[in-house]
């Protein structure tokens, strides 16, 4: 098993990222919670220096089948965190929840939060999962967030609030 895990731990990325959801449950199925729960805590890092661990990578591609499956069935981590590029930018310690807030996927944002994400956890810039709502004016995901309890006041690391990005950015 030690030889085979990197590869086994990549491909289970490749099906998550994919949006493989019955190749993922097949792969996943047989084998035992520690080897489940190593598979899909790994992070891989691509040319671009992101880390995405197989949930942040399906959340990110909004695959919402892929992401129950994980949370669900498998018990992956809703608060682990990664890098991603956002346009030229890398954001560490990026949560799904960020993640899926600034993608607009309000569906896996309901489900994340209903699994105990942390809603105010914040980047290593600052910003929260409904800041990254606000950059991009997703409404319903904002509204959502507030309701849930975020707090808007948060200011990241420029000592920017919620407010001032909805205002700058429209």
């Amino acid at each position: 098993m030690t030889q085979v895990y990197p590869m086994m731990a990549l491909q289970i990325f490749h099906y998550a990222r994919d949006g493989l959801t019955k190749v993922l449950c097949s792969a996943l199925n047989d084998l035992d919670p520690t080897c489940i729960k190593r598979l899909i805590s790994q992070e891989v890092v691509n040319h671009q220096g992101e880390r995405m661990t197989p949930l942040i990578a399906a959340v990110r591609q909004g695959h919402y089948k892929v992401v129950k499956l994980l949370v669900e069935r498998f018990g992956a981590d809703v608060n682990k965190c990664g890098a991603i590029r956002i346009d030229s930018t890398l954001v560490d310690n990026a949560s799904p929840l960020w993640v899926a807030a600034g993608a607009g996927y309000i569906n896996i944002v309901k489900d994340l939060i209903e699994a105990g994400a942390e809603i105010n956890h914040r980047t290593q810039t600052g910003s929260t999962p409904i800041r990254a709502a606000c950059f991009d004016g997703r409404l319903e995901i904002v509204q959502y967030l507030a309701h849930c309890g975020a707090d808007v006041e948060i200011p990241n690391s420029f000592h920017n609030t919620c407010l001032m990005i909805a205002s700058f950015r429209g």
